[in-house]
């Protein structure tokens, strides 16, 4: 049997996985040394994967509930990224890699999600 707390454990693992090797790849010149890079990459998902698994109303259709809500998940993560790579570069670049980079990895991680591959 599977309870909820396992099931949001398994999807949190997994999407720190996805969403982490792509963080990696975008960010490894910009946040260093790597666990740093890896700690920033896990507490993006922190500040946002609990809510939207337990706080977040589910609403039908399914599709267009997932929009909105990781529409969500992406503005809260862009401006967390955005705010912590401007204190290296405080022009228009930051927000432009941490929304576009933050775009891609849960972009990636839905994706793999909405195709069963969990």
């Amino acid at each position: 049997m599977s309870y909820p707390i396992d099931m949001w454990a398994k999807a949190f693992v997994e999407t720190c996985l996805i969403e982490g090797a792509i963080h990696a790849v975008m960010l490894r010149r910009l946040i260093t040394p790597w666990w740093k890079l890896a700690l920033v990459s896990v507490l993006l998902n922190l500040s946002t994967h609990p809510a939207l698994w337990y706080v977040v109303p589910r609403f039908e259709p399914y599709l267009t509930w997932v929009a909105v809500a990781e529409t969500g998940v992406w503005l809260v993560e862009g401006a967390l990224l955005t705010a912590l790579l401007r204190r290296d570069d405080p022009t228009w670049r930051a927000a432009a890699r941490g929304f576009g980079i933050t775009l891609l990895a849960n972009a990636v991680s839905t994706l793999y999600g909405l195709l069963g591959l969990g």
